[in-house]
């Protein structure tokens, strides 16, 4: 397992970001790329909700996350996968019908999607891996939120 390094821990704590209920994923790079994406969010004063959520995905396949949202906080949601293997992961943002409210299918390994919660209900966010150079390749997913 890598570890997140040195230049990053001294960046996190210098801002006061310390993440100790986050466990590494097998390719640490994703789980430091995913910290990265939190402390830009953190001059926003966004917050993570819970631990980062990874799997992996072979490439054309797509698995959906529930997330529980509350009315009057702007969510972010940020992505991130294996730059050595993945090329392209994308995100899209559901209602309880499935209506798309947002997404990010840029060719990117660092997608983001977001909302402004009107009604607290039930959102799911679909992960579509677009290119993987293996078999699958891993990514992580986190939930940020924002008190309006």
């Amino acid at each position: 397992m890598k570890s997140i390094s040195k230049t990053l821990a001294i960046v996190l704590s210098t801002t006061g970001f310390l993440f100790p209920s986050i466990v590494l994923a097998a390719n640490g790079n994703i789980t430091a790329r995913l910290l990265g994406h939190s402390a830009a969010l953190s001059v926003l004063n966004y917050k993570l909700v819970g631990r980062p959520y990874y799997n992996v995905l072979p490439t054309n396949k797509f698995h959906i996350i529930n997330f529980k949202l509350k009315r009057g906080y702007n969510y972010n949601m940020t992505a991130s996968c294996d730059r050595d293997f993945c090329q392209d992961v994308d995100l899209r943002l559901l209602d309880r019908r499935g209506n798309i409210i947002d997404s990010d299918l840029t060719k990117n390994s660092d997608p983001k999607v977001g909302l402004l919660v009107r009604r607290t209900d039930t959102y799911y966010v679909q992960v579509i891996m677009r290119g993987c150079k293996r078999v699958s390749c891993e990514y992580g997913v986190q939930l940020l939120y924002q008190q309006k």
